[in-house]
């Protein structure tokens, strides 16, 4: 699953079997879009900016389910000892 410099989205997966592509997005979660090919996959991949190729390319082209949201890391609570 590459990891892609974006300031929404985490990561990105597609599956070429079932031309599926996983976007994780920050503090939103991941979505799952069908019918992406491979190419479209590549061409995000390669893209100046992930976030404006999914915005022109993706976002209104791929129909889409949501696959889960993202689990908040726990936050550390201050132990005081006495």
């Amino acid at each position: 699953m590459p990891y892609v410099n974006s300031g929404s989205i985490v990561y990105v997966e597609h599956d070429a079997k079932r031309s599926t592509m996983e976007i994780t997005f920050r503090d939103v979660g991941t979505f799952t879009f069908h019918g992406v090919s491979e190419e479209v996959y590549l061409a995000f991949l390669d893209a100046p900016s992930q976030g404006r190729f999914y915005s022109d390319h993706i976002r209104q082209n791929y129909p889409s389910t949501f696959a889960g949201s993202v689990i908040e890391p726990m936050r550390s609570v201050p132990v005081f000892a006495s």
